[in-house]
């Protein structure tokens, strides 16, 4: 196949030297070829080759984005293709060949200058680059021990019980299992780039607990509302509230008639009621109902409300919606868990400092704490470090490839990385994934 594909007007654009783009393309659509034209369509136009910085996921992933990239250099060497597809990285090579000679950056020579590194090899130098800013003191290694180091953390804080009531308190919430604790102390120090930043203010993160149920919690309401079956107010409701006269589980619905249900957080109680009189203790629609349920044979509404129960289609959604509501609880976080979690941030903070101390005594840390020294060192937009001022000024344009794949910590620092960016100014962002093809959400990372 010589011809051009169809989004040849798409992948031209996106070789635009001057403007930023997401790319989103799904498997096998050349994705890496359009990242390596970008490469070299940015190489033609900077000063030094080392201001085009891209990042890929995996060493073999960067070592082939290379090889791909010095691969179209040598073919711009060569005659033009006859293929008109090649036509492009041809013409592209041609440019950053002649901007090499005229800089005299020899990248044939020396490949090397290319910027092209995993976020783990990026994130090692720049630690390297400051071992005061980062607190690493400058030797670095990385351990190959790294889950013994997570263990021997845990067992120091396991040691301190005696002087941490705190333990005491996540122990005995743990039927004090001493396995169980260590265990999870472990699991959490592998993934404590996704969880340290919220022990810094517990008040606000159990805030922002509460507010992320509630969000939750609206949206299980507004699944029901959205899939409520026919007849649901004008000839359910309506039995509803006769049958709440005499049932003491459907007291807060002896009104709904007037005060109609909501999506509303606070309509929780009334909504489960509903859960109460349609659903049997198996999640399933009730077909017959009696004194038991407060509904006696003489009931006037009887025959009318069980009509309604048996000739009334509801959707999969509605009763998935229903069963989720059904199971909430009513009072988002209780005294007892907030104190809990209170107990549970100082045994955590404290895990941490214990693994700092093994990094310490043992001189090897790993790929977490790599990161987050990085971001550490760099300090912050509005009061960064001396690195990250340089880099602002050394980093022209940045790409991303399998952006899909980016965890938390990673965004953060290409946030810091282009913190000091204006726009127009000539520096840009390309980011290219595939939402399709995301594997790490285990990690924190997040699609959206």
């Amino acid at each position: 196949m010589t011809r051009l594909p169809s989004d040849a007007a798409e992948r031209k654009l996106a070789l635009a030297p001057n403007r930023s783009f997401l790319v989103q393309a799904p498997a096998g659509s050349g994705k890496t070829e359009l990242v390596t034209d970008r490469i070299l369509s940015l190489l033609a136009i900077v000063e030094q080759p080392e201001q085009v910085l891209a990042i890929t996921f995996t060493r073999k992933a960067a070592g082939e984005m290379r090889h791909r990239v010095i691969e179209k250099l040598n073919a711009g060497l060569q005659p033009k293709p006859l293929e008109d597809h090649k036509v492009a990285s041809w013409e592209l090579a041609q440019q950053v060949l002649q901007r090499n000679q005229e800089k005299e950056w020899h990248l044939l020579e020396y490949p090397s200058r290319l910027r092209i590194m995993t976020f783990d090899s990026l994130c090692s130098g720049l630690v390297r680059t400051m071992p005061w800013s980062s607190q690493t003191g400058g030797g670095l290694e990385i351990s190959e021990a790294h889950r013994r180091q997570y263990h021997e953390a845990a067992f120091m804080t396991i040691r301190e019980i005696d002087d941490l009531p705190a333990l005491q308190e996540v122990l005995s919430h743990l039927n004090v299992d001493l396995s169980h604790l260590e265990n999870a102390i472990v699991q959490m120090l592998e993934t404590r780039e996704q969880w340290q930043d919220a022990l810094s203010d517990p008040v606000k993160t159990i805030y922002s607990m509460v507010q992320s149920f509630e969000v939750f919690v609206a949206s299980q309401l507004q699944q029901l509302m959205d899939h409520l079956p026919l007849g649901f107010s004008s000839e359910f409701i309506p039995y509803l509230v006769q049958w709440a006269q005499s049932w003491p589980d459907l007291t807060s619905l002896k009104d709904v008639d007037i005060n109609p249900l909501s999506a509303d957080v606070d309509d929780l109680e009334r909504w489960q009621a509903v859960a109460e009189s349609l659903l049997t203790s198996t999640n399933t629609i009730r077909k017959s109902l009696n004194k038991n349920n407060g509904v006696p044979a003489d009931a006037p509404f009887k025959k009318g409300l069980i009509d309604f129960l048996k000739n009334t289609d509801f959707s999969a959604e509605f009763l998935q919606a229903f069963v989720t509501v059904r199971s909430l609880p009513r009072k988002l976080l209780t005294d007892e868990q907030i104190r809990l979690y209170q107990s549970l941030s100082e045994v955590l903070n404290k895990a941490l400092e214990n693994l700092h101390q093994v990094y310490i005594n043992e001189g090897v840390v790993d790929f977490t704490e790599v990161a987050l020294s990085a971001l550490n060192g760099l300090g912050s937009a509005d009061s960064p470090a001396d690195l990250l001022l340089a880099l602002d000024a050394r980093i022209q344009h940045l790409l991303v490839d399998e952006f899909q794949d980016t965890s938390q910590t990673q965004i953060d620092l290409l946030a810091l990385l282009t913190s000091g960016w204006l726009p127009d100014d000539g520096r840009t962002v390309f980011l290219v994934g595939d939402p399709m093809q995301s594997i790490y959400r285990f990690r924190k990372a997040e699609v959206g």
